[in-house]
């Protein structure tokens, strides 16, 4: 018998094209929280910088309150600002996790809070019933669409690495904007991803 402790996440976000790193994105939780909360109840603090950048100045913060969330109760919302020169916070975003029995849901809202995007798939997919870095237990799809259309806007791609026999809280994500152009919902989507893979994926 033993002691687990979770410590604070850092991501790595490459441009797929050049593969040369673009963000960092680091979380900032309290230690308490991250060890004695469930995931969908743990507040959130987390800086997404361009490389290199100094950590007091992030290009986008991501935050999510404390919240007692059980089934369709309190589900969680995360909320992304952007630094503008002065260092003043402004809204760009909010996200949202509807309650589903068998599925991924996420709406993602712009700053007047409408509705623009939207993830409904499913969780039975074989890599995330039986993760495995090979043949069809490797990788995990999930589709973005328009919340007016209902056509595919963007696809998040979740690849299990042979490294997770190693340490098992790895994970490699694919993220295409495909018809998505505008630079903040992109950045909304970025933060879309870090968030689905710290409430689902991110093991204690």
């Amino acid at each position: 018998m033993g002691l687990k402790l979770d410590f604070n996440n850092r991501y790595l976000v490459l441009d797929a094209s050049t593969e040369l790193l673009k963000f960092t994105a680091i979380e900032s939780s309290d230690c308490c929280n991250r060890n004695c909360f469930p995931k969908m109840c743990i507040p959130i603090n987390m800086k997404i910088l361009t490389y290199g950048k100094e950590l007091s100045r992030p290009d986008i913060m991501v935050e999510k309150d404390c919240s007692c969330t059980m089934l369709c109760l309190n589900r969680p919302t995360i909320k992304m600002y952007e630094f503008s020169n002065n260092n003043n916070k402004e809204l760009i975003g909010t996200i949202k996790a509807p309650f589903s029995c068998c599925s991924y849901k996420f709406d993602l809202y712009d700053s007047a809070m409408r509705k623009i995007i939207y993830m409904d798939d499913t969780c039975c997919q074989l890599s995330i019933l039986f993760p495995c870095p090979c043949g069809p237990f490797k990788f995990s799809n999930f589709f973005l669409r328009d919340a007016k259309t209902n056509e595919k806007v963007a696809h998040l791609q979740k690849e299990v690495p042979f490294l997770k026999f190693v340490k098992r809280d790895i994970d490699n994500y694919t993220l295409n904007f495909e018809e998505v152009k505008n630079p903040e919902w992109k950045m909304m989507l970025l933060a879309f991803s870090l968030f689905m893979d710290y409430i689902y994926y991110d093991r204690k």
